[in-house]
This record gives structure tokens, C-alpha cells and sequence, in this order.
């Protein structure tokens, strides 16, 4: 049996519908786990932990370091500068300022082009507060989509889109010389919130 075109294209006419629906099914599954995150119990990757596997003060001061990224936000929003470690501190910014209830740690602030550390040692652990903020020169392509709002994406009120992120090691580990923008490489583990499933 010889196949002709023109039965050719009423086959795909007739399939056309369904495999959009299957597309469309898909795209939504996969925008669905994107947008849920990980959830409880859900594989991450090697250099991720959920903060509910630390210790329950790592626990606060993790809740703190999430409540603090805000309040630096807010302010870069409306100074156009990241504020220092010191000054969040001295404005009694958690976790910057010490609460009593988390362990105490020294903060110090880097930047390098787009990225922004907040570092903070104490206890025996290192915290690191990533921020990557794109270059103001470099404009969007037409058409190009928000960037998601999650734990690791946020949006100035200018539109300024941020890639934020949380990292923790020991302090026996070395060091970190300069400004981190890959922590994964130096031996960092990131912390994330759950999402319920």
C-alpha cells in the first residue's frame, strides 16, 4: 500500500489535536514541579539540603537569614546600593543583629560585578547569602519572559531580577578568598525550604 501525501496530511490533522494536548500536559507537569520546588522528602541534588535536616538553631537562623535577604533587598531597592553587613546590623536586621535564640555570627559583605556575598561565620558553621544581579546595561530580548518568583528568584521593584541563593559549610573548611560566585565548586552546601507536595 502506497501512502500519498494527501492521506499523509489527514493523519497528522487528525493527530495534531492530541499531540498538543500531550504537549501541553507536559508542559504544565514540568511547570508544576518547577514551580512547587523540591518537596519534602524529594531527591535534591549532592550540594543541596533542606534546612529541616539542620540542627534546629541552624534552623532559626536559617528562618533569619531568609527574613534578612528581604530587608537587604529593600533597601538596595531604594538606595540602588547593597547595604553593608555592618549597617543591616546596626538596624537591628536578623541575622545580621543577634537575636539570643540563633548562634551569633560575624557578617562581612563582597561584591564583584554582579555578584554580592554576605558571609558570616560563627559557631563552627559559614553562611553565605548569594546574590546575582544582572548588569543594568544588559536589556531583556523582546518577548523574553519574566524571570520566576521563588525562593531563588526575586524582582526589585524596579525590575532589577535577582538570583538569590543560601549556602552553608564548616569553618574548618579553608576560607574563601575574594568573592564567591560558584559556591558549589569551593565545597558549599545550599540550603532550601521545603515546598509542600
Amino acid at each position: 500500500m502506497q501512502v500519498t501525501s494527501s492521506s499523509l496530511r489527514r493523519e497528522v490533522r487528525h493527530a495534531a489535536p492530541f499531540l498538543a494536548l500531550a504537549l501541553l500536559v507536559w508542559v504544565a507537569g514540568v511547570g508544576a514541579a518547577r514551580w512547587r520546588g523540591a518537596a519534602p522528602g524529594a531527591a535534591l541534588a549532592g550540594w543541596q539540603k533542606s534546612y529541616l535536616e539542620l540542627p534546629e538553631a541552624q534552623q532559626r537562623l536559617y528562618r533569619a537569614i531568609r527574613e534578612g535577604i528581604y530587608d537587604a533587598e529593600n533597601v538596595r531597592a531604594e538606595t540602588k546600593v547593597w547595604p553593608e553587613a555592618a549597617r543591616l546590623a546596626d538596624e537591628g536586621v536578623p541575622p545580621f543583629a543577634p537575636d539570643g535564640l540563633s548562634p551569633s555570627l560575624t557578617w562581612r559583605t563582597a561584591r564583584q560585578g554582579p555578584y554580592v556575598n554576605y558571609l558570616g561565620e560563627g559557631d563552627g558553621q559559614r553562611w553565605l547569602i548569594l546574590f546575582i544581579e544582572p548588569d543594568p546595561k544588559a536589556l531583556k530580548t523582546p518577548g523574553e519572559a519574566a524571570p520566576p518568583v521563588d525562593e531563588e528568584h526575586h524582582t526589585l521593584p524596579d525590575g532589577t531580577a535577582l538570583h538569590v541563593t543560601v549556602w552553608t559549610q564548616s569553618s574548618t573548611e579553608p576560607p574563601p578568598r575574594g568573592v564567591l560566585a560558584f559556591p558549589v565548586a569551593e565545597g558549599w552546601t545550599q540550603v532550601l525550604s521545603p515546598r509542600p507536595p
